[in-house]
């Protein structure tokens, strides 16, 4: 199980990560 990607939980983490580099990027947290 742990060979297979589970495209919800890379959904999740992918959409996390986004979440934190664009609080990085932009602190007002307009765009993406």
């Amino acid at each position: 199980m742990a060979d297979e990607p589970d495209p919800e939980r890379l959904r999740a983490l992918d959409a996390r990560l986004s979440k934190v580099k664009g609080a990085k990027v932009n602190p007002s947290g307009t765009g993406k």
